[in-house]
C-alpha cells in the first residue's frame, strides 16, 4: 500500500497557529470551512491525527463543540475515538487572533466509505458488504446501548482505518438520553421520515433508518430514492412507503442496476426502512436476519479483499 505522505498534498503554508503549548506538528488543511480541519502529527510519536478547530461564538464556547465532546468517554472499536480536547485556546488562523475550542480524533488513513463505495467495485462483493455493514451495526448497538443517537448517519460519516476497521465518526448532532430537544433534520436522503418533519420521538429508530439506507448504497451504490424527485415520472420514496414489490421493479428499471438482490437482503433492508419508526426492525432484529447471518470476512482474508478495491480510489493510483 502506499505511504501516508502519498495519500495527501503536501503541507500547505502554516494557516493555524496554537498560541499556547502545541505538541503537534499541522500537516495539512482538509476542511476550510467556520470549523476547519486539519491534518496533524504528534511531534513525540509522529501518530497522525485530525484537528478540529470550534471558534467561540459571541465570546462562548460552541455548541456544537459541546455536543461532541461528550463522546470522550466513550470508546468502542468501531467509533471514532476523540483523543484530546481544549476548552479553550488562543488561536490564529489567516492572520486572525481568536479564541477557539478543538478536538483532536483519530485517523483514518483510508477516507469515507463514500468514496470507497463510489470509486471501487466494493458493492460487487456481497461479503465484503456484509462485513463492514455488520461493522457499522456493531458501532451502532455500542450508541443506543449507551442512550446515544447519531441522527446523521451517512457514508460520509463511516471511515476506514489504517486497520481496515469501519469506525463511525462526525458526531456534531448527537443526541443522548435526557437533551431536552432533538435539533437536528438530518441529511436529505439518508434521514428517516420523521425527522424530515421535524417530529422525531425515537432517535434510535432514525438511526435504524439511515442504516438501512447505507446498507442500500453499500450493495448498489445509489440511494433507494432522491427526496422529492421523480424518476421517469416515478417517486420512487412514495412507491418504497407504499409498495414494497413494485419498489424492486421501480428500481430495475429506473437504475437498469445490475446488482442482484437477494430476497433476504431485500427483507432486511425493507424493515428498516419502513415508514412507521415502530414497526422499523430493532437492533436484534437485524443480528437476528438471515442476510446479516451470511458469510464475513476477517484477518488476513479481509485484507486480501480489501485491499485491492482501496487501490482502485483514484489517490492510491500510480502516477503515471
Amino acid at each position: 500500500m502506499k505511504r501516508l505522505k502519498t495519500l495527501f498534498k503536501p503541507p500547505r503554508s502554516n494557516t493555524f497557529e496554537a498560541t499556547k503549548s502545541f505538541d503537534f506538528q499541522v500537516l495539512d488543511q482538509l476542511v476550510d470551512s467556520n470549523h476547519p480541519v486539519y491534518l496533524i502529527a504528534s511531534k513525540t510519536t509522529d501518530e497522525h491525527f485530525l484537528l478540529k478547530i470550534y471558534p467561540y461564538v459571541e465570546g462562548e464556547v460552541s455548541q456544537v463543540y459541546v455536543t461532541q465532546v461528550r463522546m470522550m468517554k466513550y470508546s468502542h472499536e468501531n467509533i471514532l475515538r476523540i483523543t484530546k480536547a481544549e476548552e479553550k485556546q488562543e488561536t490564529r488562523y489567516r492572520g486572525v487572533r481568536f479564541t477557539a475550542s478543538y478536538l483532536i480524533c483519530e485517523f483514518a488513513l483510508y477516507g469515507t466509505f463514500f468514496r470507497i463505495t463510489q470509486y471501487t467495485s466494493f458493492s460487487l462483493d456481497e461479503t465484503l458488504v456484509r462485513t463492514y455493514f455488520r461493522q457499522l451495526i456493531e458501532g451502532l448497538e455500542y450508541l443506543h446501548d449507551h442512550q446515544i443517537a447519531h441522527l446523521d448517519l451517512k457514508l460520509d460519516y463511516l471511515w476506514l482505518t489504517q486497520d481496515l476497521v469501519l469506525k463511525i465518526g462526525n458526531f456534531e448532532t448527537v443526541y443522548m438520553e435526557g437533551d431536552k430537544k432533538i435539533t437536528t433534520r438530518g441529511t436529505e436522503n439518508y434521514r428517516a421520515p420523521e425527522l424530515k418533519a421535524m417530529q422525531c420521538k425515537n432517535p434510535y429508530k432514525a438511526d435504524i433508518y439511515s442504516a438501512g439506507i447505507i446498507l442500500f448504497i453499500l450493495r448498489s451504490k445509489t440511494f433507494p430514492f432522491i427526496e422529492d424527485f421523480l424518476y421517469y415520472g416515478l417517486d420512487m420514496y412514495k412507491i418504497l412507503e407504499h409498495d414494497n414489490k413494485e419498489f424492486w421493479k421501480a428500481h430495475l428499471k429506473v437504475r437498469n442496476n445490475e446488482i442482484f438482490y437477494s430476497e433476504e437482503f431485500k427483507e432486511l433492508f425493507i424493515s428498516m426502512v419502513r415508514e412507521d419508526p415502530e414497526k422499523r426492525a430493532s437492533i436484534k432484529d437485524i443480528k437476528n436476519s438471515k442476510w446479516y447471518q451470511g458469510p464475513v470476512y476477517s484477518g488476513e482474508e479481509l485484507a486480501k479483499k480489501i485491499v485491492p478495491k482501496l487501490l482502485e480510489l483514484p489517490e492510491m493510483k500510480d502516477d503515471e
